[in-house]
């Protein structure tokens, strides 16, 4: 990135000295070429804390600013002045998959879709123009145009040379290397995302026919574009304080070299640490990683719903990190790290770390820090604990699967053997607060099945979330005793978003069980809830689960003329059982609340 510094941008950048890259970060690389280069990188820096999408704002006042300004936002996508105190500026601004999320299936799904080396902030106008093209020259911006970005037809290839015409965006000279270097970052670690199923664009950079995993077409020109803009203070810079989050860093920064060996004209070459210098410098602010949470929550309009007594763990990333906690806006508790020896003889050290029950709405704040770094940005959650027996005869989100992962090819092997819910399981893996059922063989198909379910006999409503694996291999298929079993077809994949499914029985027979199959190979299911549809909760006004003085309100409005028969229906609304809504509801509503002797 080349620009304009000030005066104390250039004494900053002389002060500081060598990369606080962690010694032996990179010892798996040495001597590597090629691919097996490329292998080892991605072995190193495909761990990392996963971040939420909704929380990247938290952490772009650190990551980017011009290095003389931190409040100045840094956008490579536009040259307009903003600053992170007005809002009205930020208002203005995306976050921006700088390597189109369109490409692996349009999902946020985590962590390639929060990855603060590729989702950065953009200026929202030119944001909306750049849609889901890839980097390339522009020979004609009919699309857009300003003084850093034009969006249009063009081609890439390296001087005049055209190795694939199509749709390009085509940032500044002096941020075209950031680029590259970004590009190179997310082929090397998700090599393994869908690339190639997307095919609405004829210009998707990323492929998985190759072990490259970059375009033949794109690579000579994003070399040529690293050379040309060299990496300086400021993306070193944001490489120290994203890898201080995200426990991960931008090896194309600390070795801008390394794309020569893996896609350049010394592929055939090792690579000896030895023989290279990082080209970097320290930052000025480094910051502790932030903790993890064992279920991530939501924000305090749209809290995360977990199951009434769900145990929630909170601790550090980095070993020897203090935790700091804040349940409901109370006091700060301190959880140290811990000084450990092993059987060796060896000292290690465990983060500090506890668990929180959610029996109630919970907000929880939590943030570290460490000897050596600055205190990490504060993540703050929000939790509805929610009693869904009150609901549901059946009820399983799997959040005591801790282990695994539903977002990646490599992170669901290990056995499930049940629970309560799912005594009798085959073919099931944990899959990180979700299971996966099947494996990639056509034959003998995974299936858990349910406890006997406490029911007289009737109709059930069932749901399943659901998604598949890179493609969806089969069909979900749901039993329960005494009713036809169903069939049905869903679309979401690995790399989307929990699909619901929904599905209604007649003639179950008293006491059932329940059983969920994938009809073909790997399926993932995030939960099961089995409900009585001819059940409502008397005084449930807004079918919360919960009677309170909420439900006073909206039957009160619906008297009054402001609430319609159609948004409260009189079956609900008429508590009493008179038929007729009136005053006399309210007060059998009033003498439910004071007297907690609710029914079904």
């Amino acid at each position: 990135m080349k620009k304009s510094l000030s005066l104390l941008s250039f004494v900053m950048a002389a002060l500081v000295a060598m990369a606080n890259i962690p010694e032996g970060y990179y010892s798996a690389i040495n001597n590597k070429k090629y691919t097996d280069l490329k292998a080892a990188l991605h072995g190193i820096i495909s761990e990392h804390v996963t971040l939420s999408y909704g929380s990247l704002w938290h952490y772009y006042p650190s990551t980017y600013n011009y290095l003389d300004d931190k409040n100045h936002i840094l956008d490579l996508y536009s040259d307009v002045e903003r600053f992170y105190s007005n809002p009205a500026d930020i208002s203005n601004m995306d976050k921006e998959h700088t390597v189109p999320k369109s490409w692996w299936g349009g999902s946020l799904t985590e962590p390639q879709g929060s990855d603060l080396y590729n989702v950065i902030p953009a200026d929202g106008a030119t944001n909306k123009k750049k849609l889901n093209y890839s980097l390339g020259y522009v020979t004609d911006p009919s699309k857009w145009q300003s003084t850093t970005t034009n969006i249009g037809a063009g081609y890439c290839g390296v001087d005049g040379v055209k190795s694939k015409e199509s749709i390009f965006f085509e940032p500044a000279d002096k941020y075209k290397g950031d680029f590259a270097r970004i590009y190179f970052y997310v082929a090397t670690c998700y090599p393994d995302l869908p690339w190639d199923e997307y095919t609405a664009y004829d210009a998707v950079a990323m492929t998985n026919a190759s072990p490259l995993t970059l375009q033949s077409w794109i690579i000579p020109m994003l070399l040529k574009w690293a050379a040309d803009d060299p990496v300086d203070a400021e993306e070193i810079k944001r490489n120290e304080n994203v890898s201080a989050i995200q426990g991960n860093r931008n090896p194309f920064i600390d070795y801008p070299a390394l794309a020569q060996y893996i896609w350049g004209n010394k592929s055939n070459e090792a690579f000896v640490l030895a023989q290279h210098t990082p080209n970097e410098t320290t930052p000025d602010v480094i910051y502790t990683n932030a903790p993890s949470f064992s279920v991530k929550g939501g924000t305090a309009d749209e809290p995360v719903e977990v199951v009434q007594g769900t145990t929630l763990t909170v601790k550090g990333v980095m070993s020897a990190s203090n935790l700091f906690v804040s349940i409901d806006g109370g006091e700060w508790k301190e959880y140290k790290y811990r000084k450990n020896t092993s059987s060796t003889g060896a000292t290690y050290y465990t983060p500090g770390s506890t668990t929180i029950t959610i029996n109630a709405d919970t907000r929880v704040q939590a943030y570290c820090t460490s000897d050596d770094y600055a205190e990490s940005p504060v993540i703050e959650y929000y939790y509805k604990a929610k009693d869904f027996s009150k609901d549901y005869l059946l009820f399983e989100d799997f959040t005591s699967v801790a282990s695994g992962n539903n977002t990646s090819t490599s992170g669901s092997s290990s056995k499930w053997a049940g629970n309560t819910n799912f005594p009798t399981v085959n073919k099931a893996y944990c899959a990180g607060n979700a299971i996966k059922l099947g494996t990639s063989a056509t034959t003998d198909p995974g299936y858990a099945t349910s406890r006997v379910i406490d029911f007289g006999g009737g109709a059930l409503e069932v749901e399943v979330e659901v998604k598949g694996w890179t493609t969806v291999e089969g069909d979900l298929k749901v039993e329960l005793t005494g009713a036809t079993a169903q069939t049905k077809k869903y679309t979401a994949t690995l790399a989307n978003d929990w699909e619901a499914v929904k599905m209604k029985f007649e003639n179950v027979s008293p006491n059932p069980v329940l059983t969920i199959w994938s009809t073909m190979k790997r399926m993932f299911v995030n939960k099961v809830a089995v409900k009585n549809p001819n059940t409502t909760l008397i005084g449930d006004m807004n079918q919360d689960g919960v009677v309170n003085v909420s439900d006073v309100s909206l039957l009160i409005n619906r008297i009054l003329g402001n609430v319609s028969e159609a948004q409260l229906p009189t079956k609900i609304a008429d508590v009493n059982q008179d038929n007729d809504v009136n005053v006399s509801d309210v007060t059998t509503l009033v003498n439910i609340i004071l007297t907690p002797t609710t029914s079904k």
